[in-house]
């Protein structure tokens, strides 16, 4: 999920989703995962790439998916049916 600021402009907003995803993709992350940008002078800078984010229901993950409309059980349940899929396209 991505919750960019609600100033932020659509380009900035497409390359931010497109170097999370070449980030994902760099360190062999799958399922779900939280990278954290800084933009300064309009230049984006990944600065973290958290693998397992803090889940609780005040954690940024699900803060994150409850801006975008998803209630923090549902994001667990997609968490979970998502990696069940990834598991069963493994077998």
């Amino acid at each position: 999920f991505i919750t960019p600021p609600e100033n932020l402009d659509d380009e900035t907003h497409a390359q931010m989703q497109a170097l999370t995803k070449k980030t994902f993709e760099a360190l062999g992350m799958s399922n779900y995962g939280r990278v954290d940008f800084l933009l300064r002078d309009g230049q984006l800078y990944v600065m973290e790439a958290n693998t397992l984010p803090g889940m609780t229901p005040l954690s940024l993950m699900p803060r994150e998916a409850e801006a975008v409309g998803i209630s923090y059980p549902d994001l667990c349940e997609r968490i979970i049916k998502s990696k069940m899929k990834y598991y069963e396209e493994k077998l």
